[in-house]
Formats: structure tokens, C-alpha cells, sequence
């Protein structure tokens, strides 16, 4: 009986560790860039996208935003997160 019981609470406090060791990886979100705000585009008009990936052929996009009529675009290149602007005729204003 006793080593059931030595079981259960050595058996417990490896659980109660694994649990307390398992929070503090929990990765936070970082904060948003204040650029990318606005309304969120699914869409984006070709004039900009074009621009968009004649400038940055191997960029991997996150989202578009619609701003004061300005497009703005949040995407990774080369591991490094960016920003850029442009208008609706696909000029850069950033």
C-alpha cells in the first residue's frame, strides 16, 4: 500500500512539473505594426500586386490592408518582416 501511494504522489508531482514547464513556453504574439491597420483586403487591385511582386519577387505576403486610399502590405523576405505602401496605380509611398 505504501508504495502505491509513493507511486501516485511521485507519479502526481511529475505531471504537476511537466504542466508548470509546459506554460512557460507558450510563445506570445507580438504586437501588430502600426502601419498594418486599416481593412483587411482578401483582394488587392493588379495594378498594386503587380507592383508589388515585380519589387519583391520572393516575398511570402501575410495580409493587405486598405488605408486613407493608400494599399499596405505586410510580408516576410528572407526571414525579416516588412512593410510596404502604395497607391491604387501601384506607386510605391512608403
Amino acid at each position: 500500500m505504501k508504495k502505491t501511494l509513493l507511486f501516485i504522489a511521485v507519479l502526481f508531482s511529475f505531471t504537476f512539473v511537466q504542466a508548470q514547464v509546459g506554460k512557460s513556453k507558450v510563445k506570445e504574439k507580438p504586437a501588430k505594426h502600426v502601419a498594418l491597420t486599416g481593412q483587411k483586403l482578401k483582394r488587392v487591385p493588379e495594378t498594386v500586386r503587380l507592383a508589388f511582386t515585380k519589387e519583391f519577387p520572393n516575398a511570402e505576403v501575410n495580409q493587405w490592408y486598405r488605408k486613407d486610399g493608400t494599399y499596405r502590405v505586410g510580408f516576410r523576405k528572407n526571414g525579416q518582416a516588412h512593410i510596404a505602401v502604395y497607391d491604387k496605380a501601384g506607386n510605391r509611398m512608403d
